[in-house]
């Protein structure tokens, strides 16, 4: 049983219904859980970890992420240029080289202060990457792989003829399948992470999201 104290400047805890910004807070954590927070300094023989001149907020939940994808396109969505080269090359990075893109990713993300992610990943391996990571680290997420993943995604969206559409159901399928399995896989053995899956309805032109969250 692990148990200790944030002792920061500042907290900004939930008080009376609202938020409120307390100053020479501290915070008892005990086995990865806040426990306490209250103003002042707390007595008693516990390791402390002393956060000057910091603001202990709780943590933020980024509701829409793609870890992988994050930095190889930042600039080019943005100037209106075409994202999918660059998605295209994360995709073929072997499992090593997408675990340290991931990580990068998602150090940035936790340094912005977000330690919750819906991680909408552009392809199952993307997913798996994310988890790999997420797991090591004690990130809790709600990852999922996108269908149909990125290496298949483009012949279909930018298709001249239906029949690709067409071609492309038993290979949607089996991402279907595939990525269910994943998501099932995460709820029963990943701690804080809750598996789930998205589709992305392909119609003549692009067509919008859907999130299809599995059943508990």
């Amino acid at each position: 049983r692990s148990l200790f104290i944030l002792e920061a400047d500042w907290v900004l805890a939930w008080r009376n219904n609202g938020m409120s910004l307390l100053r020479d807070a501290s915070a008892v954590v005990r086995n990865d859980k806040i426990e306490e927070v209250r103003e002042g300094a707390i007595s008693g023989d516990m390791t402390r970890v002393k956060l000057a001149g910091q603001v202990l907020v709780p943590g933020f939940i980024s509701g829409h992420t793609h870890v992988c994808s994050a930095s190889p396109t930042r600039g080019i969505i943005e100037g209106g240029r075409s994202f999918a080269r660059p998605l295209e090359l994360v995709e073929s990075l072997d499992d090593d080289e997408m675990d340290a893109l991931a990580a990068f990713n998602l150090a940035e993300l936790l340094k912005s202060g977000c330690t919750t992610q819906v991680e909408m990943a552009l392809s199952l391996r993307q997913a798996q990457s994310y988890v790999r990571i997420a797991r090591k680290w004690g990130v809790r997420g709600y990852p999922d792989g996108m269908i149909p993943g990125i290496a298949r995604l483009f012949p279909i969206w930018f298709r001249r003829e239906d029949k690709a559409l067409a071609d492309s159901v038993p290979g949607t399928l089996k991402e279907i399948a595939d990525n269910l399995a994943f998501a099932r896989q995460v709820r029963a053995d990943v701690g804080r992470m809750v598996g789930r899956m998205v589709g992305r309805m392909v119609g003549r032109m692009v067509g919008p999201a859907a999130t299809l969250a599995l059943s508990r």
